[in-house]
């Protein structure tokens, strides 16, 4: 059996997330394994009572570079004194970058579990992105703790290297207890920022004139109780809320028997390069455990851990009005809370127990021997030249487990013999009847969990199947993995599963890795394109695929097979010409990409009248208004025939004097398309202007005159909204002189809040208004929200962070001059609050809200320039000019050739971004 070196910064005696995970992992390793952690006042007692071995060490050490260089030495010594096999690192920290040396010099295979903010702290610096990178790239296995951990990762190490490992809760930490009848609620976690009690706090306040009685416990120490305590004085609720020290698992487990509900109202934190958020709910699933129900906040990995409306109820963060909302529900229906509270030991104790955690370690780190069966399909005709090269690089795999069956397709050559020269290959003989009957033919021969198509032509690296097996066993809801590939001298990179992309070309080859139980069969009355076909069709049942990107075989360019043949990108703009050189026996290429699109038509778009949704519940709205929410009974009403959503539960001051700002703001329409703004807003429009026609666009905060115009000008289908119902009015009127009424609706709403069901969206556009939305991370999740898998959210941003460190800070002074001369004037909270966007936080922000970056570009860099200087020196000068004309289009140009230059376009005032909303496939899966 493999022997394992834990290494832990974090261990017990102290306790914690980390802590807890990897002492569970020393327990279920304990009689071949060591933990290498550092020294503890505790320690000697806590050691002296495990099954486990504990080395105590010093890990960083002041005065050297780097701090843990001497630790590593220490380390090495340690690995060769246990004849370790196996390093794992419990979460990452810059000494992780040894394992590369312990791999090299000892030939020990090093695996590292990563928690979120263990390495996400570490991004701020350059230097530790590189290091990061590298020290990942270098480990043999990478493990996450959640979906959210994973999509932070992604821009450091691709996501078919993940492997999703969920931490272990223990069913019996706590024993299951009757839900009393009081209204008490409990936290439990450190007292700081991200964890959000203040919230809390709150919405106890809002909760305390109807219901008395409340009592919140709020167990646990942190930096922010002195600010808790104020604000607790503050909303005069000294008597409801308790801040309480745990000392030991007694006080806990006594808390959450006391209670009938536990909250976790954690938030997003905003970072130069990353969005802080919880990675998991540990704490949510701990009171489940202890049959209770949980109220959580819709942030990070916390809904994984919650099943929302089964064992917990799932709220917008820093929303203190719908926290003591989802707490009044439970109270007021007994029925539903006992059942969420009956649910909850059974869902954690089935995914999420430390019988579960410990099998699928074992498993993602190699240390389990039953690996499952892979059944290698290779159909061959005529191909003596080739079929050798192949079966040598696939008897040659280092995958443990495997069959291999050759499929002679009525070969008149050596082809049989061939592949008979090795006694572990079974040939089947077929019956000529094309690539597709062979290969469904070897797969009713084979026997193994996973089938792997190969053709007669390709040579595999060594790893070539392990990985694709790693990728699978790493995300379970993927139903086959696909790589990139070599084509004699050049590679094919391919790109991650898009359904929605697959359907306009085939980018994905036969050579891939699939689970049995999902594999349909090939369409054997097809000739061609028989590949593309079954992946549309595994697509459209919800079985997706995931994407290696490394190139793990090379296909001769030589041989007869039509898939080798590669032609350049630009011979397909000749259609007939291309069609002709790739024609093959009895079918050409239009005429199976014909029949192809024929059985997989695209999806009918959603028509503009869908009903819309209550923006607090999400429950679908009657047809008719004035309308009222079944479940809020909050009534939403129209003006004018718009429909008004606003509800008031989250108009805040900030949103009304944002309207009141925009309300009297013409903005007119020729704004939009003066030569400034023309590149700015039409460059990112492109990707949608191509979108297929009748798709359905919403555009979000559409101002007087909607982007979406030219849109809807397109065939597509468009609805505008706007938080300003007078600005919604100018822009319907404008529909209506353009006569585009019959593709356009308007609604008044909020960014955070939309009144549209899920997925109702094919794309989203919002135009210079990010920077009013007051939460950017939540407005991008519910833009998501509502936009389908595959679909796009395209966002021209203002303003850059520069101008704001620079230009707008010195001129301050004389910006309150003249604000003090325009008297009655109410100006935008947006305008004057922002700080701008930097590259690397727009990023996290799509990262955080699982959104993949097309196009990050940036935009309006002498335009802006010259514009903000006319406007100045016209405030200055009490005049009323407008920057020449011929000036902002030889500008204009100018522009598009410095977005190109790298050191000019850091410098840019704007940016112009289009994200794609990932497939489910691409999301790292549920365990």
């Amino acid at each position: 059996m493999k022997r394992v070196v834990l290494v832990a910064a974090f261990f017990p005696p102290d306790r914690g997330g980390i802590e807890a995970t990897a002492e569970t992992i020393a327990r279920h390793f304990a009689d071949r394994c060591t933990v290498v952690a550092p020294p503890h006042d505790a320690a000697r007692r806590y050691d002296g009572e495990q099954a486990f071995r504990v080395r105590r060490m010093p890990i960083f050490e002041r005065g050297q570079w780097p701090s843990w260089r001497r630790f590593a030495s220490r380390l090495a010594a340690v690995c060769v004194e246990e004849r370790a096999d196996l390093v794992l690192f419990a979460h990452y920290a810059p000494y992780v970058w040894a394992g590369r040396w312990l791999h090299r010099a000892l030939g020990v295979q090093t695996a590292v579990y990563l928690h979120g903010f263990d390495f996400l702290a570490y991004t701020p610096s350059p230097a530790h992105r590189l290091l990061l990178r590298r020290s990942l790239r270098e480990t043999g296995s990478v493990l996450v703790n959640s979906q959210w951990t994973s999509r932070q990762l992604a821009p450091y190490l691709p996501i078919h290297r993940h492997g999703l490992l969920y931490p272990p809760v223990a069913a019996n930490r706590c024993p299951v207890t009757p839900v009393p009848a009081t209204h008490t609620v409990t936290s439990l976690g450190r007292w700081t920022s991200i964890k959000g009690y203040d919230t809390a706090i709150a919405a106890v306040s809002k909760l305390r004139p109807h219901y008395p009685d409340v009592s919140y416990r709020l167990l646990g120490s942190g930096p922010a109780e002195p600010s808790y305590r104020a604000l607790i004085r503050r909303l005069g609720i000294e008597a409801n809320v308790s801040l309480e020290p745990a000392s030991d698992e007694r006080d806990r487990c006594e808390a959450l028997a006391a209670s009938s509900i536990f909250l976790q109202p954690s938030r997003s934190l905003l970072h130069p390069t990353y969005v802080q958020e919880e990675s998991f709910g540990v704490a949510a699933l701990e009171a489940n455990a202890a049959g209770r129900p949980v109220v959580a906040s819709r942030v990070g990995g916390v809904p994984e851990a919650v099943v929302d409306g089964v064992t917990g109820i799932l709220v917008p963060p820093d929303d203190p009005t719908a926290l003591a909302d989802a707490i009044a529900a439970l109270w007021e229906q007994p029925t539903m809370l006992r059942a969420m509270a009956a649910q909850g030991p059974e869902h954690v104790r089935r995914t999420f127990g430390t019988e579960r955690f410990v099998a699928r370690l074992e498993r993602l780190l190699g240390l389990m021997t039953d690996r499952p069966r892979v059944s290698i399909c290779i159909p061959a005709r005529n191909a003596a030249r080739t079929l050798g090269a192949t079966l040598d690089s696939l008897l040659t795999q280092d995958y443990p487990n495997l069959e291999w069956i050759v499929v002679d397709d009525q070969s008149t050559d050596a082809t049989p013999a061939i592949a008979t020269r090795d006694p572990r290959v079974r040939l089947v003989r077929g019956e000529a009847r094309g690539a597709a009957a062979a290969r469904n033919l070897a797969a009713r021969h084979a026997s193994g969990e996973f089938l792997y198509f190969s053709d007669d032509d390709c040579v595999h690296r060594l790893d070539a199947i392990r990985t694709l097996v790693d990728a699978l066993e790493r995300q379970p809801s993927a139903a086959f993995a696909y790589s990139s590939f070599r084509l004699g001298w050049k590679t094919f990179k391919l790109r991650p599963f898009d359904l929605a992309a697959l359907r306009e070309r085939n980018y994905i080859s036969t050579r891939a890795l699939i689970r049995r139980r999902d594999f349909p069969g090939f369409d054997e009355s097809l000739q061609r394109l028989q590949d593309w076909d079954l992946w549309l069709r595994m697509g459209a049942q919800g079985r997706p695929g995931i994407w290696v990107n490394e190139a793990l075989y090379r296909q001769d360019p030589g041989s007869n097979s039509m898939s080798s043949r590669w032609f350049p990108k630009f011979l397909y703009r000749f259609p007939r010409l291309a069609d002709r050189l790739s024609r093959g026996a009895g079918m050409s290429l239009r005429e199976a990409e014909a029949i192809v699109l024929r059985k997989h038509p695209a999806r009918l778009p959603l028509s503009p009248t869908e009903q819309w949704s209550c923006p607090r519940c999400r429950r679908t709205l009657p047809t008719q208004f004035p309308a009222v929410c079944p479940r809020c009974q909050v009534r939403f009403a129209t003006v004018h025939g718009i429909p008004v959503f606003l509800h008031p539960a989250y108009f805040d001051t900030f949103k009304q004097t944002e309207v009141a700002a925009h309300s009297h703001d013409p903005e007119p329409g020729a704004n939009r398309i003066a030569p400034r703004n023309r590149h700015y807003h039409q460059q990112p429009k492109r990707r949608l202007l191509d979108a297929p026609t009748r798709s359905h666009v919403l555009e979000v905060a559409c101002g007087n005159r909607p982007d979406s115009f030219e849109l809807a000008q397109h065939g597509l289908f468009v609805t505008a909204t706007d938080i300003a119902l007078a600005r919604v009015e100018r822009a319907r009127e404008a529909a209506r002189q353009l006569g585009l009424s019959h593709r356009m609706r308007f609604a008044v709403a909020d960014a955070e809040h939309l009144p549209f069901l899920n997925r109702q969206f094919d794309a989203v556009l919002t135009a210079a208004s990010f920077h009013h939305f007051p939460h950017p991370a939540n407005a991008l999740r519910e833009l998501r929200r509502v936009v389908r898998p595959g679909g796009l959210i395209v966002l021209e941003l203002e303003p850059q962070r520069w101008p704001y460190r620079t230009v707008f800070r010195l001129l301050g002074p004389l910006r309150r001059v003249f604000r003090n001369q325009e008297h009655g004037v109410q100006h935008s909270l947006g305008d004057d609050t922002t700080q701008g966007f930097t590259a690397a936080e727009l990023r996290a922000l799509c990262r955080n809200a699982n959104l993949e970056v097309l196009s990050l570009r940036p935009a309006k860099i002498l335009t802006e320039l010259a514009d903000q200087t006319t406007r100045f020196l016209a405030k200055a000068l009490g005049r009323t000019w407008d920057t020449p004309h011929l000036l902002l289009t030889v500008l204009s140009l100018a522009d598009r050739v410095l977005e190109h230059s790298p050191g000019v376009n850091r410098v840019s005032w704007h940016w112009n971004l289009v994200a794609r909303v990932r497939e489910e496939s691409q999301e790292s899966a549920q365990a």
